[in-house]
């Protein structure tokens, strides 16, 4: 899913961002505006991708989910800058990197926007 999103970003593939994201964002983000379109669908796209720059083609993805919860519902998994491939950890490390905020939504982890409450 990590994959999927950061291609569908270089892609601008909106229907492959959308399904990254979780219910709970998708709704909170169709409720916030008065006339929701596939435009607004891509604006926010493009404003997710120039959020990560020219970092977007090189950053790998970590295999840990840095978990905020006893009940692992929220968490966060880490995008690394000049890596050009996925970057597998054994143990429990301390990463640097970007944090992408996931959440369980239906037994699967998908990315929210939101910010945490």
């Amino acid at each position: 899913m990590l994959a999927n999103f950061l291609e569908s970003l270089k892609a601008e593939n909106v229907n492959v961002f959308w399904d990254c994201l979780s219910s709970n964002c998708i709704k909170e983000i169709t409720s916030s505006f008065e006339n929701f379109n596939d435009e607004v669908k891509l604006q926010l796209l493009r404003m997710v991708k120039e959020n990560f720059g020219e970092e977007l083609d090189s950053l790998g993805i970590g295999n840990i989910i840095r978990f905020k919860d006893k009940e692992r519902t929220k968490g966060y998994a880490f995008l690394q800058s000049n890596v050009k491939t996925n970057i597998y950890y054994m143990t429990e490390s301390n990463i640097k990197g970007t944090e992408l905020p996931l959440e369980l939504d239906k037994g699967a982890y998908k990315i929210t926007l939101l910010k945490d409450e």
